[in-house]
């Protein structure tokens, strides 16, 4: 689980108490590891982890957190149910963004995170009084200079829509099936978008949306056979541009209306809930 390096100082100065602790550490096991982004709630922490804990203590918890700068959410006033936090200092171990973490200070918004890219140790500890081969120790120097410069070479920007395209696709399978989507982020499915995104730069969160509302509200035998696969849907994805597929073809290029869109949007999304 990849907690913030040197998160043992803030337990020990009395930043983050032991109770805190967990929740955090919580908080990180509910994650997106590919993105550092947490959908969640105090009822979803107390759900998880009943015992030994209230309501109002993890809620005191999460104020705690936003307060000190470990998360960041942009949870619109009066909205209920999960949201989007921004777990800052996220370091991605797999993906697209793998090599970065989540900078959540400079993020405007969940939907546009900033990441930057995360320096390897280039130094090797050295034990002291013991004699190195000539030989070793040139490789050794070569190695740490290789290092070096590997580190200073500027990587590529990593594609921002990866992790609101596919929290927004999670959204709307869990509205569609009432589950959560058993894709392989860490494999195929998360390297179809990966692909995706390369390949289509100009496809902006509004036309994902789009087509991805399209794709779950499809009715056509074989599209539903698919299960709400993400490669599947990837693979097809212009398929959906006119609108769903419909059993029958009646009314396949129906295009949805602005209501359609605000109503698929606020159910995938969970905006509908009257739970917390």
């Amino acid at each position: 689980m990849p907690l913030r390096p040197g998160i043992e100082e803030h337990l020990v100065r009395g930043a983050m108490s032991v109770c805190e602790f967990g929740i955090y550490s919580l908080i990180h096991l509910q994650a997106d590891y590919r993105t550092g982004i947490w959908r969640g709630s105090a009822p979803r922490i107390l759900a998880t982890a009943p015992r030994g804990a209230s309501l109002r203590q993890i809620q005191r918890a999460l104020e705690h957190f936003e307060e000190l700068g470990y998360l960041r959410s942009f949870r619109p006033r009066g909205a209920r149910g999960n949201t989007a936090y921004l777990i800052d200092k996220f370091t991605v171990r797999s993906g697209a963004l793998k090599g970065h973490k989540l900078n959540a200070a400079k993020s405007e918004s969940w939907q546009h995170p900033v990441y930057e890219l995360v320096a390897e140790d280039d130094a090797e500890p050295v034990a002291e009084g013991v004699a190195e081969d000539d030989a070793l120790s040139r490789s050794k120097k070569k190695e740490v200079r290789e290092k070096k410069e590997t580190a200073a070479k500027p990587a590529p920007p990593a594609d921002t829509r990866y992790g609101p395209f596919l929290e927004f696709a999670k959204g709307s399978f869990e509205a569609k099936h009432k589950r959560p989507p058993t894709w392989d982020c860490f494999g195929k499915d998360g390297s179809a978008l990966a692909a995706f995104l390369r390949r289509a730069p100009y496809v902006t969160l509004e036309v994902w949306q789009n087509h991805v509302l399209n794709f779950f509200d499809s009715t056509e035998a074989f599209t539903v056979k698919q299960g709400g696969g993400l490669a599947y849907f990837i693979s097809r994805f212009d398929t959906f541009s006119s609108g769903p597929i419909l059993e029958g073809g009646t009314n396949g290029n129906r295009k949805p209306t602005g209501s359609d869109l605000a109503l698929r949007n606020a159910r995938a999304l969970g905006l509908d809930r009257h739970t917390n």
